[in-house]
């Protein structure tokens, strides 16, 4: 069982990500940034109507896992898949995939055409600050979507299944050329958690040293529990 968390914190202003990402297409814009309160995010620019893949790659390949992403889409009009599971990437766009599109959840999956399986309408503003997790265990496909300050939901939004994807890598994609910010990311796989912030070790966490990696020099960790 092993955790991810990725922060833009981590990151000097101007910075790319692509010690963590490997990016498939050509973002206007792929950096960090920070906003005027100093918060500070990835900011990723689509180009046309063409998709850009991140593919976070300390997750090689999965099957059973889940995504968590904080984030802010800049315009109400963007497709942006804000955690991608179990997907091929490179520019083929096979994949399921959670968006927060506007006013709208849903869940799909791309082979590589467009199929929803299943979306729902939310009341809540077009730009704001979002949170959502998505979970791909077994044939079982779950999703969660929640305004930053609230309380996650103990429901999810979307429980159904679908066999077309048994495993593949993770990330996130934009589609078209507006703005999304990205201020944090979590994976868990084998039956771990998603991260929702950096995953603290201490006295009462096991850790077994000869599994534990530290991804780069931020605090981006992962570790086997047993």
């Amino acid at each position: 069982m092993t955790q991810y968390f990725w922060t833009a914190e981590d990151y000097a202003v101007g910075d790319p990500v692509t010690d963590a990402f490997t990016i498939f297409g050509s973002p206007t814009s792929a950096l960090i940034a920070e906003d005027g309160a100093g918060r500070k995010y990835l900011e990723v620019i689509g180009t046309d109507n063409n998709g850009v893949e991140f593919r976070f790659d300390a997750v090689s390949d999965s099957g059973d896992v889940e995504g968590f992403s904080n984030y802010r889409i800049m315009d109400d009009a963007i497709d942006a898949s804000i955690i991608v599971l179990r997907s091929t990437f490179g520019g083929s766009f096979v994949g399921y995939r959670a968006d927060w599109k506007a006013r709208d959840y849903r869940i799909s999956y791309m082979s590589p055409g467009f199929n929803a399986l299943a979306s729902s309408s939310a009341d809540t503003p077009y730009i704001s600050d979002k949170n959502v997790k998505f979970s791909a265990v077994g044939t079982t496909l779950q999703a969660t979507f929640w305004e930053e300050g609230d309380s996650e939901p103990t429901t999810p939004e979307f429980t159904i299944t679908d066999t077309n994807l048994a495993s593949g890598f993770v990330g996130f994609s934009v589609y078209r050329p507006r703005s999304v910010r990205i201020y944090s990311m979590g994976f868990g796989t084998n039956g771990d958690p998603a991260p929702t912030a950096p995953v603290a070790s201490g006295p009462n966490t096991p850790i077994n040293p000869g599994t534990t990696n530290l991804l780069s020099t931020s605090v981006r960790l992962t570790w086997d529990q047993g």
